[in-house]
């Protein structure tokens, strides 16, 4: 394993260009081959990484390495290997609920080092039907609507902030566009029924590197019906996907059991220090993040990860909710255009107190709508119960964020003090 693995780290798979779907089917047919979608590590580290593993009693298959969209709790990188079966597992799945055909046209921007990119090209590979990867070297919503309709598209993935900006230019649908997964993030409720009024068939979505992508999809029903947001629970009543068998509560943790599990993960710290670990062994995977299941319908609501729910004056209070709530009066007091994010920080006598970050070069003092900041802030607080009101403002020069443009938010209360600190 040792020789290939470190043949392919070596020569990590980035791709830039139009035609590099052909390049990714050559790689994916050399199946004694690992493959590493990732760009971001240094050559020593990928010496070091390939080491590690070549000196394990793994299982010598080749895999393909992907990173996980989300950091580690100390701000480390971890990533997933999957087999190739397991992605076509989910791929397939994802066919078969998006009924794709021949006639299918897929335009991508998302990078293919990503998995949500990559099970892209791997689908149409699988399906038979037309991908276009179109990488944009700065996204431009103008331009990618111009993509999208020169090329026709029927289908196309997308994450919430690319959704906000072509909404935010108020650019109606292409005509030829049949549905859009959104993946990434949470898609907020507003901005759902925003898209939805210019024409976006939106598809949300929840899913994981760690089962090759998408595990529930709104379906395709949706897509001619006013709203599939759910609005008691501030979420979307999503379908499994036909290659999860299994969705069930377990010590505390949901087991979603799949052909489609990765098998491999390996955690790398701010310290540069490495760990491997069989991530599965019988098919299945367990996950913290709050849900709602319906077994036998198949369905459930993804409210939020477990971090995101914290305790304020013994009080649970969900990070997610709260930040919808806000941003319906960011929508009134800004038409939507203010950048922030809420955290919490640990407090000795609250447990934790809620602070809202605004991405704001200098002071906040001198931020040019500070005045109705306030008041927003005033007006939002009143109307919310004394464990969810939000204490203080803070700012950080520019939010940390993923390849996809997800805000690191376990990464602001240490890049906010990293700032401190400078100061």
């Amino acid at each position: 394993m040792g020789t290939s693995f470190m043949k392919s780290l070596a020569r990590p798979l980035v791709f830039r260009t139009k035609d590099s779907g052909k390049e990714l089917a050559k790689y994916w047919k050399r199946t004694r081959d690992s493959l590493w979608l990732e760009p971001l590590l240094t050559s020593k580290e990928k010496s070091l990484l390939a080491d590690l593993i070549s000196r394990t009693s793994m299982d010598p298959r080749p895999w393909v390495w992907f990173s996980s969209s989300g950091s580690t709790s100390d701000g480390g990188l971890k990533f997933f290997a999957h087999t190739r079966e397991s992605l076509t597992a989910a791929a397939r799945g994802a066919n078969q609920h998006l009924r794709t055909s021949s006639e299918d046209v897929v335009v991508n921007f998302l990078p293919l080092f990503h998995v949500g990119g990559f099970s892209t090209w791997l689908r149409s590979e699988l399906g038979g039907y037309t991908w276009k990867h179109r990488p944009l070297k700065k996204w431009s919503p103008s331009k990618a609507w111009e993509v999208l309709n020169s090329e026709e598209a029927t289908l196309t993935s997308l994450v919430p902030t690319q959704i906000h900006d072509l909404v935010s230019l108020n650019l109606n649908a292409p005509r030829s566009l049949r549905a859009v997964i959104i993946g990434g993030g949470k898609l907020d409720s507003d901005l759902y029924r925003k898209a939805r009024a210019l024409g976006w068939l939106l598809l949300p979505s929840y899913g994981m590197t760690e089962l090759g992508s998408q595990v529930a999809t709104a379906s395709l029903k949706s897509v001619n019906l006013d709203e599939v947001f759910v609005e008691d629970s501030d979420s979307y009543t999503l379908t499994w996907l036909p290659h999860i068998t299994q969705i069930q509560k377990c010590d505390g943790k949901w087991r979603i059991q799949s052909p489609a599990c990765a098998t491999l993960k390996v955690q790398i710290s701010p310290e540069k220090a490495f760990s491997l670990e069989l991530f599965q062994r019988n098919g299945e995977v367990f996950v913290e993040d709050e849900l709602i299941v319906d077994g036998k319908n198949r369905t459930l609501q993804a409210l939020g990860r477990k971090d995101e729910v914290v305790k304020v004056k013994g009080e649970l209070v969900s990070l997610n909710q709260l930040t919808s709530k806000l941003k319906s009066y960011v929508a009134r007091f800004f038409d939507g255009t203010l950048e922030f994010e809420i955290c919490n920080f640990s407090h000795p006598r609250l447990e934790n107190e809620l602070v809202l970050f605004l991405e704001q070069k200098g002071l906040f003092e001198m931020h040019p709508h500070f005045l109705k900041i306030q008041k927003l802030l005033k007006e939002f607080n009143s109307q919310q119960k004394p464990w969810e009101r939000i204490v203080r403002v803070e700012w950080l020069p520019q939010f940390t964020r993923s390849p996809l443009g997800k805000v690191k938010k376990n990464l602001l209360a240490s890049q906010f003090e990293d700032c401190c600190l400078e100061d």
